[in-house]
C-alpha cells in the first residue's frame, strides 16, 4: 500500500538528488525479502498503470517511488512489484536480473508480510 509522510524526508534517503521530486513511501523493504541492490539497479514499480522509479535507498520496511508522472495518486493506490497493471508489466525475471540473481531464488526470498492478488 501507499503511505504518504506527513512532511519531506530530511534523512539518508535522499542523499543522492540534487532535485526535487514527488516521491511517496511503498510499506515494503529488505524485510520482506527484496534485493537492497534493486533500488541502485534501475528497480520500478507499477501505479496506476505506470512505471515509477525507486529511489534512494530501501530501508527495512519501505522504499520510496518517483511519482511525479502521477497527480492522482493517493493513499491506497496499489503498488505492483511483479505483475501487470493495465496494459503493462513487470516480471519476475526483470527484477532478478537488476538483482544478479534469478527469478526462483527472488521468489523464495518474498516474505509472508507481502499482499498476494493471483489473477
Amino acid at each position: 500500500s501507499i503511505f504518504f509522510p506527513s512532511s519531506p524526508p530530511q534523512n539518508y534517503i535522499f542523499s543522492s538528488a540534487f532535485f526535487y521530486i514527488l516521491s511517496l513511501a511503498l510499506t515494503i523493504g529488505y524485510a520482506d525479502g527484496l534485493p537492497r541492490s534493486l533500488t541502485e539497479n534501475g528497480g520500478r514499480v507499477l501505479i496506476q498503470g505506470q512505471f515509477c522509479s525507486m529511489v534512494g535507498r530501501m530501508c527495512m520496511d519501505q522504499l520510496f517511488v518517483d511519482v511525479t508522472g502521477l497527480p492522482s495518486v493517493h493513499s491506497g493506490d496499489i503498488a505492483t512489484l511483479i505483475g501487470r497493471d493495465g496494459s503493462l508489466e513487470l516480471r519476475v525475471e526483470e527484477l532478478a536480473q537488476q538483482c544478479g540473481t534469478i527469478p526462483n531464488e527472488l521468489l523464495s526470498r518474498l516474505g509472508t508480510r507481502l499482499s498476494q492478488i493471483i489473477c
